[in-house]
């Protein structure tokens, strides 16, 4: 059962928040707010029921003083948030200066119905506060700090003070006084408005269920030759056993739809079956054993062959090997040999500085590999990852999951888990140490694009066509050369070391990611049931200009354009149609979108 939580949320909106700490067109209460925004839209997104928020200002001459407080106001009450709450976020500074209670009483304030509020139930509780270092507050006074204290310790709240401008040296003696009350408030935080806005950018990735899915050796020294090698008997391979735990996992979005079929009015769910076909031909092709290979210039290639399809039972399709240009079926006896046994095991098989692993390998999914509850496990593992963390390097290991499946290659990254929510006495309150497993591909997973060769034209027994109108002049290979060269972007002079190139491992992020999320977000801000909200969303997010300095290197000249058209007539890829997966069926009518272009789509919710 998902944990319930309530968030409460109490905004500055004084005139000081009118301030422009970071860029000359962003308030600090806007930046501020971009947190808040990000922060609600996730638990809209999310749809969950016991997940509350609830929304006070401060400082605000607008709204209605209803919490008895002076110029304090509660705009919504704890709920459950949805796309129209986020209009309330929509706030601007005051255009004058306001005596009011205050950040320090609203805070107490707000301790106090949250109290009533969840009374003897089981809820998180967290207070999020967006200010500035302008604001003037009761910090000084010990009674005021002394209560929220005890408050906040008494209840178990949680509080995240976001502090828009609280890198700016110039005001470091406010940033003292807010830091010497948090350190009296475990579990609570202070963020600048910098802080804040990069936890947009890298979202926290979701928490997966601890389950182990890897059981097994760790191994350093073993015989990978000998098939029944055996670490216990072997004296000088050092054996640790250890799990493995998923730390991050891909998510799939569901992309399936459904089908209905229409019958005298009535719908009716259809069912996808899969057929399997094979082409019977009429006569031999060319490459068929028997006929004639010889190259021909002036045969028509593109001349279609005539084939009847026929529909197969699954039964009928067996598993065979290539070899050459024909297709071996191999008994069951015979099969079983080509399959290599092995036991799960991690086995390592190097050490490599951690500055000389590329970033785009670490794409497959992450485990966490930890010794067994044993102690001796434990420190044994610890001392290879201590290891690890002194040479600055990573491990390169050979990886088997379960008995008989695949050989990977993994990477180990030795990493330091701090501890968090230590909630009973007996818990060790001490950093874990951890392995983080990830895949390497093979040579094998990378898909090349297999080009002719333009220059050199051959047939099929391997003869040297000398003379033919599908073999460029000198003419048009030199074009091809320029094009090339003209195509090609320049290495970067920082990026290698004696013909070495460097790659850092804390690069830039996943952009894909991060704009995926930042769209979701910023449409559920501004939602299109406000007014023009999708026209105003793209609008805002027109893509910038590229550099001209970038600009230059990824564009070629348009005298190149009648080059490229020639050479692509020079490839011969033929298209390959996919096979319909179920027949067809009458009346159908597709569960799906409408089609609209941008145009339609900004007008249709304009209207």
């Amino acid at each position: 059962m998902a944990e319930k939580e309530l968030t409460h949320i109490i905004t500055d909106v004084g005139i000081h928040m009118s301030n422009h700490s970071h860029n000359e067109t962003t308030t600090d209460l806007e930046y501020g707010l971009r947190y808040v925004k990000d922060l609600v839209s996730t638990k809209i997104l999310r749809k969950r029921k016991t997940d509350y928020v609830s929304l006070m200002t401060v400082d605000d001459l607008f709204n209605e003083s209803n919490t008895g407080q002076d110029y304090v106001s509660l705009l919504f009450s704890f709920k459950q948030p949805f796309y129209n709450d986020l209009k309330e976020f929509n706030l601007s500074p005051m255009d004058k200066e306001v005596n009011g209670d205050g950040i320090i009483r609203a805070l107490l304030y707000s301790i106090d119905i949250i109290n009533q509020f969840v009374a003897k139930k089981k809820i998180k509780r967290n207070i999020v506060l967006i200010t500035n270092s302008l604001n003037k507050t009761e910090l000084n006074d010990e009674d005021f700090k002394q209560a929220i204290v005890d408050n906040v310790l008494k209840y178990d709240i949680g509080i995240t003070l976001i502090g828009v401008d609280f890198d700016k040296p110039q005001f470091q003696e406010t940033v003292n006084q807010w830091n010497d009350l948090f350190k009296r408030l475990p579990g609570s935080r202070i963020l600048t408005g910098d802080e804040a806005n990069k936890l947009i950018e890298n979202p926290t990735p979701k928490s997966i269920r601890p389950v182990a899915i890897f059981r097994g050796e760790f191994r350093i020294g073993s015989d990978l030759l000998n098939t029944n090698f055996n670490s216990r008997y072997d004296q000088s391979c050092l054996s640790i056993e250890v799990e493995g735990y998923k730390a991050v996992s891909i998510a799939k979005a569901d992309l399936t739809f459904k089908k209905y079929g229409v019958i005298d009015d009535e719908i009716y769910p259809t069912e996808t079956s899969t057929d399997y076909t094979i082409r019977n031909y009429s006569h031999q092709s060319k490459g068929d054993e028997g006929s004639e290979n010889d190259y021909d210039d002036e045969e028509d290639d593109d001349s279609p062959l005539e084939y009847e399809t026929e529909v197969i039972d699954k039964s009928q399709i067996i598993k065979s090997f290539k070899y050459g240009k024909n297709s071996i079926v191999l008994p069951p006896e015979l099969e079983k040999l080509t399959k290599l046994e092995n036991k799960p095991g991690i086995d390592i098989r190097g050490i490599i500085d951690s500055s000389n692993l590329p970033k785009c390998y670490l794409t497959s999914e992450s485990i966490f590999i930890v010794g067994k509850k044993t102690t001796k496990d434990i420190k044994a593992l610890y001392a290879i990852i201590d290891s690890l963390f002194e040479l600055n390097a990573f491990a390169i290991a050979r990886y088997v999951q379960r008995e008989n499946s695949d050989i990977q290659m993994v990477v180990l990254i030795p990493t330091l888990i701090k501890s968090q929510d230590i909630k009973r006495k007996l818990d060790i309150d001490e950093d874990q140490k951890a392995l983080i497993l990830i895949r390497l591909p093979y040579n094998e997973d990378i898909k090349f694009s297999v080009f002719p060769n333009i220059k050199i034209l051959k047939t099929a027994r391997g003869q040297l066509v000398q003379d033919s109108k599908l073999i460029p002049n000198d003419e048009l290979q030199i074009k091809m050369d320029e094009l090339v060269s003209k195509m090609t972007v320049d290495t970067k002079e920082n990026d290698y070391i004696d013909n070495k190139r460097l790659f850092g491992i804390n690069g830039i992020n996943s952009i894909g990611i991060q704009r995926y999320n930042q769209i979701i977000k910023d449409i559920a801000i501004d939602s299109i049931k406000s007014s023009e909200g999708l026209l105003k969303y793209s609008q805002i997010c027109k893509i910038p200009d590229i550099p001209n300095s970038i600009r230059d290197k990824i564009t070629h000249d348009s005298k190149f354009d009648k080059d490229i058209d020639e050479l692509s007539k020079l490839i011969n890829a033929k298209k390959v149609e996919k096979l319909p997966r179920r027949r067809a069926q009458a009346n159908e009518v597709e569960e799906n979108f409408e089609e609209f272009s941008l145009d339609e789509l900004l007008n249709k919710y304009n209207d």
